[in-house]
């Protein structure tokens, strides 16, 4: 990650400056602070705090009437991936009996797969809170498979944060058996779930999935879709498939495994060699947010 300069720029009504400079320097080890003349202005009745990459190109604007705010840059390019929840048709045989459609490879959660998925939300949320009052990083996109229960996973975390839509991406489906896949058209799922943003253009459409036979093939098609995605959203994602579509995104962002449900594993960019490569952050497949972690562990296969 580039080294990033750091101009705080405090402004009051009456022209007082204040700032913790202490607890900032320790929340945003890797930034210069230009401490001298050129660091602080007063200009206006907003704070503002300007963030730059090394060679000055401007990231983003934080505006606040009251306080200082800090930009983190750390996670803004970062990639999560998680799987599904636990399926209902895994706990119940008579499931789709109970259901108002015939869609049998298109099972919803399960209870528990419905605890967990909101154990996972309240993990994010705690993640943007980390850093305490003044941190403006955020999850930008979700982006999910188009089967029910990928979509009610990402829909929990929508939900809890409360500022981000659910892009539906048939790119990383799973493992695509059919000339017509089970799931829904977005205008479909759109009903029952209005955070999805019906405006999202897909990688890759229905009407061009290819038929598979293979986790392998799967994992393939659904590690160039991440990739493309992540060349054309700008920000942090977070994409939500099944096993086979994981192990793929987990290949394309550098390691190479299963993933259990609603397990996180979160990738980011840093600078190695010379060059920039993602790179594990944490645990692959971590559990550790979900009280329930023995079946998330046995689900990684």
């Amino acid at each position: 990650m580039d080294a990033a300069m750091v101009v705080m720029r405090r402004i009051s009504a009456d022209g007082a400056i204040f700032v913790a400079l202490e607890r900032w320097k320790k929340k945003v080890q890797n930034a210069h602070s230009l401490m001298g003349d050129g660091g602080w202005t007063c200009s206006s009745d907003h704070a503002r705090i300007l963030l730059f990459f090394g060679d000055g190109r401007p990231i983003r604007e934080c505006y606040s009437n009251s306080m200082i705010e800090i930009e983190r840059r750390s996670k803004d390019d970062d990639v999560f991936l998680t799987r599904h929840g636990a399926r209902i048709d895994n706990e119940d045989p008579q499931w789709l009996k109970k259901c108002s459609h015939y869609r049998s490879d298109d099972p919803h959660l399960s209870p528990s797969g419905i605890t967990a998925a909101k154990e996972l939300a309240r993990k994010f949320k705690r993640m943007q809170d980390e850093d305490g009052e003044g941190s403006c990083w955020k999850l930008t996109h979700i982006v999910s498979s188009p089967y029910i229960r990928c979509i009610e996973t990402a829909n929990e975390v929508a939900l809890e944060l409360g500022d981000v839509s659910i892009k539906v991406e048939p790119g990383i489906a799973e493992v695509n058996t059919s000339r017509n896949p089970g799931f829904l058209d977005v205008d479909g799922l759109k009903s029952s779930f209005p955070l999805i943003d019906d405006s999202y253009v897909p990688v890759v459409s229905r009407e061009h999935l290819e038929l598979e036979y293979s986790d392998g093939a799967a994992a393939k098609r659904s590690a160039k879709v991440a990739r493309r995605v992540r060349e054309l959203l700008a920000g942090s994602i977070l994409f939500v498939g099944h096993g086979a579509s994981c192990l793929g995104i987990a290949g394309a962002f550098g390691h190479h495994g299963y993933v259990g449900y609603t397990s996180l594993t979160h990738f980011e960019l840093k600078e190695v060699g010379g060059e920039k490569k993602w790179t594990l952050r944490g645990f692959f497949g971590d559990v550790s947010h979900l009280s329930d972690k023995q079946t998330s562990l046995d689900s990684a296969w």
